[in-house]
């Protein structure tokens, strides 16, 4: 469920971040300072404080900032969000929302509570990762009119979901298919099926998207070595990660940083 979780000072005035699109819902939020996200081909948008934004999957985007001042940011990325945001995201093609002095808080609180669970995996993670989620969806959705709840394909969508997010917490164990269709109880080929139903795409074609964005989120937001990143992201060695980063990005994983966020 919680593919990645950030947070730190970042001067995008200075260094911005070109746009690519994410695999995962992200949602992105300043604390202190102003930041604003860059679109391919869109006008320029106002820089915000206090603000968070939601993008679905697929959306290509970066971000810039205030001269050389400091941003203070927190970024969540999830395998999927409740219905209700997912269907307004996708129709708006992103959500952004202004917050108040406390709710800007509670976000922080939301990331300290989440430090523990994301870098360690403990009986309750999927608890504390579901609890987060309702927070910041409740928060992204707090302007939006009430409305008639759509209909949602429950069985075929919660399975596959909950195979990415199992993978997804377990991507330094390099597991396989067969290991993720028994933690949702399922066979091999049924979860085939549900992949290739619901996302269009085979399981394993999935899970390598999964290892690239988190490795992605890695190359951004630290500064861990390859071949540090390629043994937290699943990836048999640094030869083997840069090599399938590059058939996804068409760059290196330096090549890709180094665009990114300049020298």
């Amino acid at each position: 469920m919680l593919r990645y979780l950030g947070s730190g000072l970042r001067q995008f005035g200075i260094y911005p971040i070109t746009h690519y699109a994410r695999v995962s819902w992200e949602f992105y939020g300043v604390i202190r300072g102003s930041i604003a996200p860059i679109l391919p081909g869109a006008e320029e948008f106002a820089l915000k404080s206090q603000h968070l934004w939601l993008f679905p999957p697929g959306h290509s985007h970066g971000w810039t900032g205030d001269g050389t001042h400091n941003a203070q940011v927190i970024v969540f990325h999830f395998s999927f969000v409740p219905p209700p945001l997912d269907e307004i995201a996708r129709r708006n093609g992103y959500m952004s929302v202004d917050l108040t002095g406390d709710e800007a808080q509670r976000l922080l609180e939301i990331e300290e509570g989440l430090r523990e669970y994301y870098h360690q995996s403990t009986p309750v993670n999927l608890l504390h990762f579901h609890k987060a989620l309702l927070d910041l969806s409740l928060l992204a959705l707090k302007n939006e009119p009430v409305q008639k709840r759509a209909s949602w394909k429950e069985d075929a969508a919660v399975k596959v979901e909950a195979a990415l997010a199992w993978f997804s917490e377990r991507l330094g164990e390099n597991p396989n298919l067969e290991q993720a269709a028994r933690a949702v109880h399922v066979s091999t080929s049924h979860l085939r099926r549900l992949f290739h139903q619901v996302r269009k795409e085979s399981p394993q074609i999935a899970f390598t998207h999964v290892k690239i964005e988190r490795a992605m989120g890695m190359l951004t937001e630290s500064a861990y070595k390859s071949e540090v990143i390629a043994s937290m992201c699943g990836f048999s060695s640094s030869a083997n990660f840069c090599r399938v980063f590059k058939a996804q990005t068409g760059k290196t994983p330096a090549a890709w940083k180094k665009a990114r966020l300049g020298p």
